[in-house]
């Protein structure tokens, strides 16, 4: 047996939908600067019911990365952080505090207490180390140019030059060999942007970087 029920009265059984915003979708998108409340009128036609939900509002994290002289830090408080360099997060650097190991780009995300996500502007770090000859075997001159530089080797054997641009990115390889103890070689990065650079220099004696400018 089956058994049926029936209203006395029936709508037309179309649901209508009226938020306190005057939207009439069934599905709305909101985006609230501050803590809001929605209500919403759902009817048949012949019976209607309301429901509200209040969406609460925090500020995503706005860090800024700051380098002290030895480290990069960001002074934005959270409960989580991710380091990057060069846009591949670097595993394990899940604190405030970094000791940049390499040229390149670095960036901070923050997660603050509701869950809300926030990344740095991209900031690059170069290593601004004056060349001491009586410690490194090479020489890299005039810095700034416009792109015509001459390379002091004081070693005997095969050098490796090699220069990046600020988002790590190959833009000049080349070996030379020097065989006297002093030599010089003309090095042409006229055809690069001006701009920053990282100069990494490889040899038996070590491996050398500085920064290069091209104006």
């Amino acid at each position: 047996m089956s058994c049926r029920c029936v209203k006395d009265q029936e709508g037309t059984g179309e649901l209508q939908y009226l938020w306190n915003t005057g939207a009439t979708a069934a599905v709305i998108s909101e985006s609230p600067t501050q803590p809001t409340t929605y209500t919403v009128n759902i009817t048949n036609g012949s019976e209607s019911c309301t429901e509200s939900i209040m969406i609460s509002v925090s500020n995503i994290p706005e860090p800024i990365v700051i380098f002290n002289g030895s480290n990069l830090y960001t002074t934005e408080t959270g409960i989580g952080y991710q380091w990057y360099l060069n846009g591949i997060a670097i595993s394990g650097e899940t604190s405030a505090t970094l000791e940049p190991t390499q040229n390149g780009t670095y960036v901070v995300e923050v997660t603050n207490a509701t869950g809300c996500i926030g990344a740095s502007d991209p900031y690059v770090h170069l290593s601004t180390t004056v060349i001491d000859l009586k410690e490194f075997r090479t020489r890299f001159y005039p810095n700034p140019s416009t792109g015509q530089f001459t390379l002091e080797i004081n070693n005997v054997g095969t050098v490796t030059l090699q220069v990046t641009d600020l988002s790590g990115r190959i833009v000049y390889s080349k070996q030379l060999r020097s065989s006297s103890k002093i030599s010089h070689h003309m090095v042409d990065l006229s055809g690069l942007a001006k701009g920053t650079y990282s100069l990494q220099v490889r040899s038996k004696g070590g491996d050398e970087t500085q920064v290069v400018v091209i104006e």
